[in-house]
């Protein structure tokens, strides 16, 4: 697993090692929801740098955004398990 460092660690970009074990980082065929509109991303994989490419539901391109933001815009849902699935609440 390559790890990058922070600028406070190296003067360089990426993870910061304080925050390791206290976000979810997103992995290969997980979805992940939007957290201002609920909207689901499937995960399909990673770029060289280890930020995360996704498509939503209309699938139509991929896209990449930094770990950092895409941690901070979206969270992992592990119950979910495809684009038109609702939470229990939401069924009832």
């Amino acid at each position: 697993m390559e790890v990058r460092r922070t600028e406070t660690q190296t003067g360089g970009f990426g993870v910061n090692m304080n925050e390791i074990g206290k976000t979810k980082t997103p992995n290969p065929g997980e979805r992940w929801l939007q957290n201002d509109d609920g909207t689901i991303v499937f995960i399909c994989g990673a770029d060289p740098d280890g930020d995360p490419v996704y498509f939503d539901e209309g699938g139509e391109r991929l896209h990449i955004s930094t770990l950092r933001f895409f941690t901070q815009e979206f969270y992992h849902e592990p119950r979910c398990t495809g684009f038109d699935w609702l939470p229990v609440e939401q069924v009832l």
